[in-house]
């Protein structure tokens, strides 16, 4: 948990997402880079996870989209630190250049279907356009595990990488 949150959170501590990140960018992705033929860009480097996992991922791209300009975030935890990834969209300056998929399945509850509509909503409101640099895909009776995320990344990856 605390490695995929960005923000400590009052009640369930947390918030160490920076030094994840940085172990990312500074050892984990050059030493890729290093050993294997890779187009090194933001344009050819994405980062993706689900749950707390897709809430770290929407965060690094929005602080580091010079080194991840595609975003898998897939049934995002938008729920942590009081949505505390809600006033990082919005207050981002500039918009970062990123490409992102965002989903939720209709079944993982209520409230976390709504809190990814409004992620969605302010998205869109800060310049993203559905279908060009934003996929949202609400999965019909999907929960909140595993195998519905497989089913998913697919279509994830077709979107982050189309042909050219």
């Amino acid at each position: 948990m605390a490695e995929y949150t960005p923000t400590r959170d009052f009640r369930l501590g947390g918030g160490e997402g920076r030094t994840y990140g940085r172990v990312l960018i500074e050892e984990i992705k050059p030493f890729i880079d290093a050993a294997y033929r890779t187009s090194p860009g933001p344009d050819n480097t994405a980062l993706g996870g689900s749950s707390l996992g897709g809430l770290i991922s929407l965060y690094l791209g929005f602080e580091h989209p010079e080194v991840f300009g595609k975003i898998a975030v897939m049934s995002p935890s938008v729920w942590w630190d009081q949505r505390s990834i809600l006033s990082l969209v919005s207050r981002a300056d500039p918009r970062p250049n990123l490409r992102i998929w965002l989903d939720m399945g209709t079944a993982e509850g209520l409230r976390h279907l709504r809190d990814t509509d409004l992620l969605h909503q302010r998205l869109l409101k800060r310049g993203w356009r559905d279908h060009i640099d934003l996929a949202y895909q609400r999965d019909p009776g999907a929960v909140h595990d595993e195998l519905a995320w497989a089913s998913r990344f697919p279509n994830a990856l077709r979107f982050l990488f189309p042909p050219r």
